[in-house]
């Protein structure tokens, strides 16, 4: 059956809450409050009607907002559709239109590309902006169960950038991405 990847999250914080999961600048963050933040994201989602395997977008640049986002889809059990931020409109459509996805979270700092491109593909737009998007996770019921999902289902699309011709998603499941993990970790830590 496999693990998803929102689990080991969820395990992480429950044996060191207070240990940092992220740290950024000045800013440093520990595993209860980005799973408590995850939690919410999955919760805003639900609400938004993202079922288990569906996709969402992420246009963010490498803020803390991108983990949250990123574990709060896979909690939701929907699969994540990294996108670079610098797309242009028509690339952002092509992206969320190829990919199915039904919403996409995107920097404010690049709310045109991602409004001309979710309303190309039809998508729900949800624009991350520091201040607005905390009270918006924050009024979310948090959704404190991972959605179920088997090690060989798809966690995580991604995009190749295609040089020649149009770019391909390939898809990476929760094992691959599980044992990435774990695999680096005992290599660096030896």
């Amino acid at each position: 059956a496999g693990m998803s990847l929102a689990q080991l999250l969820t395990d992480a914080a429950a044996k060191f809450p207070d240990r940092p999961a992220l740290k950024l600048d000045d800013t440093v963050l520990n595993y209860a409050f980005l799973n408590e933040a995850a939690t919410r994201v999955a919760g805003l989602l639900k609400g938004r009607g993202i079922e288990p395997g569906d996709r969402v977008g992420i246009m963010l640049p490498n803020v803390p907002y991108f983990a949250a986002a990123y574990y709060g889809i896979l909690r939701a059990g929907g699969i994540v559709v990294p996108m670079n931020v610098l797309l242009r409109g028509r690339e952002v459509g092509f992206y969320l239109s190829d990919s199915g996805a039904k919403l996409l979270f995107a920097w404010h700092g690049f709310a045109e590309a991602a409004t001309e491109g979710a309303e190309h593909a039809g998508a729900e737009l949800i624009l991350v902006e520091p201040g607005k998007f905390e009270e918006l996770v924050l009024a979310a019921p948090g959704a404190e169960e991972n959605e179920p999902r088997a090690g060989d289902d798809t966690a995580v699309l991604l995009y190749t950038s295609g040089t020649t011709g149009t770019p391909k998603g390939a898809e990476l499941t929760h094992d691959n991405l599980r044992l990435n993990c774990t695999t680096t970790a005992s290599t660096l830590i030896g």
